[in-house]
């Protein structure tokens, strides 16, 4: 097995798609504010759980994908043919800890706390996360 890096700010965290649809996932490129999609990554099923090695500081967005496959998501009659997305922030929240984030039906996304070795899980008021 591959030991973690060594590196303080190292984290694990727990994506989990709770929105009743596909999802992909990008991760925010800090420098260029660039969105790299991360393809073996994607979220196509309700309750899917993803595990990603990651750094405090990083920032991922989840866009909706449509049944199609095409750029435009809202129903045939809606106005608003947009995908909707949501970032989330990866916390310096010291380990054992393990951030898991919840990609809701509304498409918010709840972040939750929770000891590596234990399916107790407390929610963080610090945890915030943009939109």
């Amino acid at each position: 097995s591959t030991l973690p890096p060594q590196d303080e700010d190292y984290r694990d965290i727990i994506i989990i798609n709770d929105s009743g649809g596909n999802l992909k996932l990008f991760w925010i490129d800090p420098d260029s504010g660039e969105r790299d999609l991360m393809e073996a990554f994607e979220l196509n099923t309700l309750g899917r759980t993803l595990n990603l090695n990651s750094y405090v500081g990083d920032v991922f967005e989840v866009q909706e994908m449509s049944a199609t496959g095409l750029d435009s998501c809202g129903s045939v009659d809606s106005k608003d043919q947009s995908c909707r997305t949501a970032k989330f922030i990866v916390r310096n929240i010291e380990q054992p800890f393990v951030q898991k984030f919840y990609i809701l039906s509304n498409f918010s996304v709840d972040g939750i706390v929770a000891r590596s070795n234990s399916t107790a899980t407390e929610i963080n008021e610090d945890l915030v996360y943009v939109r």
